[in-house]
């Protein structure tokens, strides 16, 4: 049985110009080329962020009540403005050596 056997097919979308793929037809397709797109698919294609080159990782850590709601009440990002006040006590740290 055929994959399009398998499938029920809508006799109104089959016509001359768009026939039933056969068994035949199926095995003769290619893949599709992504340079051959327009640019347009191409961005829809890479929606959402960019991949970073150093991803974050994510962890469980625990810190003292107090850090967290220091860090909470400085509004949406605080996880991100706890990551740059770790790298630059990182920094300072390692040019004090």
């Amino acid at each position: 049985m055929s994959v399009i056997e398998r499938k029920k097919t809508d006799p109104e979308m089959i016509d001359d110009e768009n026939q039933e793929w056969t068994d035949e037809a199926f095995v003769k397709a290619k893949t599709l080329d992504e340079s051959s797109l327009p640019e347009s698919f191409k961005r829809a294609a890479r929606r959402g962020r960019p991949k970073a080159e150093r991803p974050k990782v994510s962890v469980t850590i625990r810190f003292s009540q107090e850090v967290i709601e220091y860090f909470k009440s400085s509004g949406k990002g605080w996880q991100t403005r706890m990551d740059q006040a770790l790298k630059e006590w990182i920094k300072e740290k390692t040019h004090v050596s």
